[in-house]
C-alpha cells in the first residue's frame, strides 16, 4: 500500500512539474513579450510528451538513468541558451521524464 501510495504521489508531482504548452506549440515561461527584455515566443527545448522536462545533467547512464540533475539556470528561452545555461555549470543540457530526487530517468538529448 505504501508503495502505491509513493508512486501515486510522484507521478501527480511530475504531472504538476511539467511545462504547459503555449498557444504556438512551444513552452513560455513569461506568456508575453517585454519580459526582462526578451520578446517572443519560447522555443521548445524538449519534444512534447514523456521527456519534457528540460535538465542539466552531469552523468548519463545510457539514457536511462541521469545523476545530479537541476534545472537550467536563467530560464533559457531555446537550445543554443539551454546549452550555454548547462555548459556554464559544467553539466550537459537533457529532456528527462521522471524526476526522483535529483536523479532523472529515460532521458534523451534536446531538439536540434
Amino acid at each position: 500500500m505504501r508503495f502505491f501510495t509513493f508512486v501515486a504521489t510522484t507521478l501527480a508531482a511530475v504531472a504538476m512539474a511539467s511545462p504547459v504548452p503555449d498557444s504556438q506549440g512551444g513552452y513560455s515561461a513569461h506568456g508575453g513579450s517585454g519580459q526582462g527584455g526578451w520578446n517572443g515566443h519560447a522555443e521548445p527545448l524538449c519534444p512534447a510528451g514523456l521527456a519534457s522536462n528540460p535538465q542539466c545533467c552531469q552523468v548519463d547512464v545510457g539514457g536511462v538513468l541521469d545523476l545530479t540533475c537541476q534545472t537550467a539556470p536563467g530560464n533559457p528561452h531555446n537550445i543554443d541558451q539551454f546549452q550555454q545555461a548547462c555548459a556554464s555549470i559544467g553539466r550537459s543540457p537533457q529532456c528527462c521524464s521522471i524526476s526522483l530526487l535529483g536523479n532523472e530517468l529515460l532521458c534523451n538529448n534536446p531538439l536540434p
